[in-house]
């Protein structure tokens, strides 16, 4: 059993697909599984994995008969993970090669901690990025109020992203619910480990999010009235 699963639900991934599994590829960890599952994508996708499969053996890749909608498909790559500690990648993302290395080194320094996070650059369709802000790389020092507003402060979406340990991903999940909005959710999710401060970080990892016109208003509320519902729905 591999110490460290990174799960890739992907769907008609192929116009991107290729350097994230090349970032994917380069992590300077052995110990790892890349667990791809494909939402019987009607693309070049499969042939774009087979390639890489046939590189490096740490790729393992599962084809739904059909599709099982979104939502399911990321369940299904945390459910089947085998490891202690998962994390989520997207097919259009990429990282830097001592993304895995370096915060399994941050989560697994001392007991207790369930997320570690890595420093997050988004990448625009121009081929800028936004400007760096590191992540501190201690956030369970101090009094509890001042971790907590310090997390709170210079929390990410992206840190969804981060190394879980699976176990706690699956209760957060679980308590996301009855949040029925897809904006917003990878924060919900978050808030378990940052008020728990269960939460470390390293910025020698970087995670890299790409920001498209496309992703960016998939999930967006369109209306006045659906803005105001997500913004209650948030703070409930």
């Amino acid at each position: 059993m591999v110490s460290v699963t990174i799960g890739l639900p992907v769907y008609n991934g192929a116009d991107y697909l290729e350097p994230a599994l090349a970032s994917l590829a380069a992590q300077n960890v052995q110990d790892l599984q890349f667990l791809i599952s494909d939402n019987a994508s009607t693309d070049a996708t499969p042939e774009i994995v087979a390639k890489w499969a046939a590189k490096d053996s740490r790729i393992k890749y599962h084809r739904q008969p059909q599709n099982i909608g979104g939502y399911p498909n990321f369940k299904w790559v945390l459910n089947n993970a085998g490891s202690r500690w998962f994390a989520f990648a997207a097919h259009d993302d990429l990282w830097s090669p001592d993304f895995v290395q370096s915060l399994y080194k941050a989560i697994t320094a001392k007991p207790g901690l369930v997320l570690a996070v890595p420093q997050v650059i988004t990448m625009f369709e121009d081929g800028g990025q936004d400007t760096r802000r590191p992540v501190p790389e201690e956030m369970s020092g101090g009094a509890r109020t001042d971790r907590i507003r310090c997390a709170l402060h210079e929390a990410r979406g992206g840190w969804y992203n981060g190394l879980w340990d699976r176990q706690a991903l699956i209760s957060a999940i679980e308590k996301t619910k009855n949040f029925s909005h897809v904006w917003g959710h990878d924060l919900i999710t978050l808030l378990p480990p940052i008020l728990s401060v269960a939460i470390v970080s390293s910025n020698n990892a970087i995670y890299y999010k790409r920001q498209t016109s496309l992703s960016d208003q998939r999930y967006r509320p369109k209306t006045a009235k659906d803005q105001f519902l997500l913004y209650c729905d948030f703070l409930r």
